[in-house]
């Protein structure tokens, strides 16, 4: 399993780690498409440029918790919209229907719970 599970983790008091992050993110991302009744592939077998995607994604994410108050919405708003591509279908945040923008909220409370069990934010 891909991770950082050292004990004294949560002594440090480090940024957070872009890697570590994307990993984080990947398998909630994982998680969600299997209840959705997708299958969303392992971290392993994502290909060079979906990996590098993700890593662009987490380096964003963790910028902005370093310029920004650290909560869930704020973040969820700003990873949705850093993530959409100008040519791509996904609606803007203010077009997402109520359940997906809680289901995105939701997943940054993980994220922010887990950053600050990790020592990376407080």
């Amino acid at each position: 399993m891909i991770g950082d599970y050292e004990a004294d983790d949560a002594f440090d008091r480090e940024p957070p780690d872009p890697e570590q992050v994307a990993y984080k993110l990947h398998r909630l991302r994982q998680a969600v498409d299997l209840l959705a009744g997708g299958s969303l592939v392992t971290w392993d077998d994502l290909g060079t440029t979906e990996q590098a995607t993700a890593f662009q994604q987490a380096t964003g994410l963790v910028e902005w918790l370093q310029t920004h108050n650290a909560e869930p919405v704020g973040l969820a708003e700003a990873v949705h919209e850093a993530g959409r591509q100008p040519a791509t279908t996904v609606p803007r945040w203010a077009d997402l229907s109520g359940d997906e923008r809680a289901l995105a909220i939701g997943l940054m409370s993980i994220i922010l719970d887990w950053l600050t069990r990790q020592g990376a934010i407080s």
